[in-house]
């Protein structure tokens, strides 16, 4: 299992490599151009990869932190010039992609990496361990029992994608990724050589973050001059934006169609949702 992860603080720093002094391309964003030609229907629809993750702070309440987030997201196009923010008429995504909204979230654990092409026989049998996994993390003592509570902390853009970082005050998002861990490694005695495979590509990162964008290709904008305008226009006013407690009673198991939680909030994309409000049935069926 790939983990990343770091026990010693409760949400340890996206310091792996920094604020950007340059930047990389992410191939995986030329497969939402579809979506984003047609914004009405972006979230309407779904594509055909498959990625299972246990995502919280998602779906969110739109009156809650949209407008906070659209604000803010005026100030982190003032970082770039502007040739880098805009679509072209061939239907190339900007430089600088930025996340709407609605696909804001914080990632637990990404379960099953995308897989392009599955067989239906294949993403079943993955869907159903990973659903018996969580449901024992989810019957786990350390697991949550009262509602995660979420602060900003930080903002940065670095070399592949800008993100929010937050403080998870209450040490549930660690609880919940030591569950995950304890279980896949009671499975390994227990289970076939391919299941022990594909829980091998489990990945749990060291933070909790929430990415506001990423480029499809590199920006003509200089990483020092992105800096610069980073540290006067945003980090300033970061916390006027997102002064609020999140406060989130569910965690959501979900098979990502399209990337970057770009699918709509329905039973063929979310799989379970696991409760930390601190009633008995942690394991809710979505409907």
């Amino acid at each position: 299992m790939k983990d990343s992860s770091d026990s010693s603080t409760l949400t340890p720093k996206y310091d792996a490599f920094g604020p950007g002094l340059h930047f990389q391309a992410e191939p995986l964003l030329s497969t939402l151009i579809p979506y984003i030609q047609n914004k009405e229907k972006a979230f309407a629809t779904s594509g055909d990869r498959s990625l299972l993750v246990l995502v919280a702070g998602w779906p969110h309440k739109p009156d809650f932190i949209q407008a906070q987030y659209n604000e803010f997201i005026q100030l982190i196009k003032k970082c770039f010039d502007q040739e880098d923010l805009e679509t072209k008429n061939d239907g190339i995504l900007p430089a600088v992609y930025l996340y709407p909204s609605e696909a804001l979230h914080v990632t637990i654990a990404t379960l099953s990496p995308h897989i392009p092409s599955i067989t239906a026989s294949d993403l079943s049998h993955i869907q159903h361990l990973f659903q018996s996994i969580l449901t024992k993390a989810s019957q786990l003592p350390i697991w949550p029992n009262k509602p995660l509570r979420l602060q900003i902390s930080s903002s940065q853009i670095g070399i592949k994608a800008g993100i929010l970082q937050w403080e998870e005050t209450t040490g549930g998002i660690l609880s919940m990724r030591s569950s995950i861990r304890q279980i896949i490694q009671d499975c390994q005695s227990t289970h076939s050589q391919r299941d022990l495979d594909i829980m091998s590509k489990v990945f749990i990162p060291n933070i909790v973050h929430s990415s506001i964008l990423r480029f499809s290709k590199v920006p003509q904008t200089s990483g020092r001059v992105v800096q610069e305008r980073f540290e006067k226009l945003v980090k300033p006013f970061l916390k006027e934006y997102f002064a609020d407690e999140v406060v989130l009673d569910s965690v959501i198991f979900v098979r990502e169609r399209t990337v970057f939680m770009h699918i709509p909030k329905d039973h063929n994309h979310i799989l379970n949702i696991y409760k930390v409000d601190g009633d008995d049935d942690k394991d809710v069926q979505s409907s």
